[in-house]
């Protein structure tokens, strides 16, 4: 079975990897690059083909596929091309191929861009300056390669800076404003193959341009869209001769990426609208059915394609997790948490020689097994958690909430835990509360927003940490009494909301009492709280505290300890008893008692602790004392006879119910405080869904 998961995973893993590298990574682009330089021959005009030229030089620039981009080149040429047109191109290839070759090989200069692009131009002008010399149009095709050679100069540049965006952009990052108008450009110009090549082909250009701008505005933004829109503009000026289509395009990017905050409909709705507007106002000639039908196609494409490939760049990084990097912390945390236990392993054996040796050794465990138990945290999120980030952003674009980046993890608990970096548009203001509960409609869980973030959202980014709320609530009382002639009590308690939804009760009954026993248990409680609330669990922190207290000058001091942690998720309690009294659980008309017969803590180099865990359930209360109370009940049935008690109660405030346990053990006394005596009650109730 064993084998089998292996081969399995092995295998899933395996298509992943193929995936990632083959579709979503260099091989899926430079298939389109391909495709791109195959459209990029379409593009002649005049008998010149700048793009073809500057195509070719970009990408053997950047070292992509350069023989066989050369051959995919040539044989669509000798297609479409007339056969001297052809030659020509083909030629100026093979130079440019040749003049880089050397240079590269010898090292005779470096070339950057701008020197590139200048090799490019050189060659075009001087292979059609030749022509020149046996035509009889001298003057006409030397102005021609001069035209020529300027424009495979500029589009050589740009269309680097496209390849190169293309090639080399990591998922979850931008493209830059330069990469995203050359990338803008490149698509356009190849647009321009489209034209005059038939009575279907015709209607592919126009309809790739609208679905392109729509597309690209809507997942990368304004100045996507925008930049898109002018090189579509640009084209379709060329296409009628009309040059308010450079302006009408551009608008048209600008709209999809204004309305993308509201969803991919409302992009669509801006965008058609805002086409049709123009098209009546500004060139009503221009916009004749065939348009009005590259439009509405070009938008219900775009409505079809699913929403995780028009996902804008503020989602894919809000599902960008760094996957290589939390292994490496997790292996980092898993090799110093080892190499802390093999130090505790050599500071135990000279615990003959150092009397500090054993709580030394006890500490540097323990806390290679709290870092064992951290790389829990850092376990990455999965597909479902994914699209739970997903939806959330659709749903807060519709209350005007921007996500600029989150993450989405399951804690070491099971609890769900998203972090938002967000902020309102037009000046909304928002609570984190509202917050909570639009993202946790959407989850299906309880969320709250965490107590130590900010309570309003408003036009600054700032970070929110929503955590799944907790099933259950506490409330708690208690009570407590010195010793008959003592002025402070050698008892202390302890009740602390934990992360996590945890929650930590505790009594320590320090030896004997006042003030010297008051500070000892002070120091044990709040060392406890301090260690628990860290992330080490109850047994592990009290084995720390014990392991200080019977160590050197310390082993004259011993403390009952009584601590109960609750799971306010589940509503599981655990508790751990050291030579504390009994504790008692009161349900309804039933008493439930936990009686423990250990020693207390710093008696023996180990613990001497009795565990339990018990399920509690709406209503249920957690009775918790210190040996003073039953002490004060006469008799060898002190726990029956106070579980009788509790049933007979009907108080239901937990503070009114410690008072009142006091007063009777006083009373039971005979109205005076034999010993230090401490009461704390915890009422637990589910909450209202």
């Amino acid at each position: 079975m064993d084998k089998t998961n292996q081969a399995g995973k092995k295998k899933k893993n395996w298509y992943f990897e193929w995936k990632s590298r083959n579709i979503n990574g260099r091989w899926g682009r430079r298939l389109l690059l391909q495709v791109l330089g195959i459209c990029s021959v379409f593009c002649t005009t005049n008998g010149i083909n700048p793009v073809v030229a500057a195509f070719f030089a970009a990408m053997f620039l950047e070292q992509q596929d350069r023989w066989f981009l050369m051959g995919s080149m040539s044989v669509a040429m000798l297609i479409v091309m007339p056969f001297l047109t052809t030659v020509k191109y083909i030629t100026i290839m093979f130079i440019i191929s040749v003049i880089v070759w050397i240079f590269e090989n010898r090292q005779v200069r470096k070339i950057d861009m701008l020197f590139g692009s200048s090799i490019a131009g050189i060659v075009v002008f001087v292979v059609q300056a030749s022509g020149a010399l046996v035509g009889d149009n001298t003057q006409e095709l030397l102005l021609m390669g001069a035209l020529e050679g300027g424009l495979v100069i500029a589009l050589t540049g740009i269309f680097q800076i496209g390849i190169h965006g293309i090639l080399t952009r990591q998922e979850g990052r931008p493209y830059q404003n330069d990469e995203m108008t050359a990338v803008g450009i490149l698509f356009a110009v190849c647009l321009y193959a489209f034209r005059g090549t038939g009575e279907f082909t015709e209607w592919i250009g126009p309809f790739t341009m609208y679905l392109m701008i729509l597309w690209m505005a809507y997942r990368y933004g304004i100045g996507f869209g925008a930049a898109l829109g002018c090189a579509c503009g640009v084209i379709s000026t060329i296409w009628t001769g009309e040059i308010r289509m450079l302006g009408i395009f551009c608008v048209l990017g600008v709209i999809a990426g204004i309305f993308r905050s509201l969803g991919k409909l409302w992009s669509a709705i801006g965008f058609v609208t805002c086409s049709y507007l123009f098209g009546t106002l500004y060139a009503p000639f221009l916009f004749n059915g065939q348009t009005e039908a590259c439009i509405l196609a070009g938008t219900a494409v775009f409505l079809l394609i699913p929403e995780r490939f028009c996902m804008p760049y503020e989602q894919i990084k809000i599902n960008s997790r760094h996957k290589e990097e939390e292994e490496k912390k997790r292996h980092y945390i898993e090799e110093i948490a080892g190499s802390l236990k093999h130090l505790a392993e050599s500071v135990g054996r000279l615990r003959g020689e150092n009397e500090f040796s054993y709580a030394a050794a006890v500490q540097l465990n323990e806390t290679a097994n709290l870092l064992e138990s951290m790389c829990g945290y850092l376990s990455e999120e999965q597909q479902e958690e994914k699209d739970i980030l997903e939806r959330i952003q659709q749903e807060y674009r519709r209350h005007r909430i921007e996500i600029k980046e989150g993450s989405a993890v399951t804690l070491s608990n099971g609890r769900k835990q998203i972090k938002l970096l967000v902020r309102t548009e037009d000046k909304h203001i928002l609570t984190t509360k509202e917050a909570a509960q639009i993202a946790g409609k959407i989850t299906g869980k309880r969320l709250c927003p965490s107590n130590d973030g900010r309570t309003i959202i408003n036009g600054d980014f700032a970070w929110i940490i929503l955590l799944e709320d907790t099933n259950f609530m506490i409330l708690q009382g208690t009570a407590s009494s010195s010793k008959e002639g003592e002025a402070v009590s050698g008892d202390n308690f302890s009740c602390a909301d934990l992360a996590e939804g945890r929650y930590l009760m505790g009594i320590v009954d320090g030896m004997g009492s006042g003030e010297r026993a008051n500070e000892e248990s002070e120091e044990v409680i709040e060392l406890l709280e301090e260690l628990i609330r860290t992330g080490f669990d109850e047994a592990a922190a009290l084995s720390m505290v014990n392991a200080v207290l019977s160590s050197g000058e310390e082993a004259t001091k011993s403390t009952a300890v009584d601590l109960a942690l609750a799971d306010l998720y589940t509503g599981t309690c655990s508790f751990l008893k050291s030579g504390a009294a009994a504790t008692f659980i009161r349900r309804n008309h039933w008493v439930e008692v936990l009686k423990s017969t250990s020693l207390p803590i710093g008696i023996l180099p180990e613990p001497d602790c009795e565990c339990a865990a018990k399920k509690l359930y709406d209503g249920d209360y957690i009775v918790m004392l210190s040996d003073g109370v039953l002490e004060a009940i006469d008799g060898e049935e002190k726990e029956e006879e106070f579980g009788r008690m509790l049933m007979d109660m009907t108080l239901q405030n937990p503070k009114e119910m410690a008072e009142y346990i006091l007063n009777y053990a006083i009373t039971r006394a005979g109205g005076v405080a034999r010993d230090d005596m401490t009461v704390l009650v915890t009422g637990i109730w589910k909450k209202v869904a």
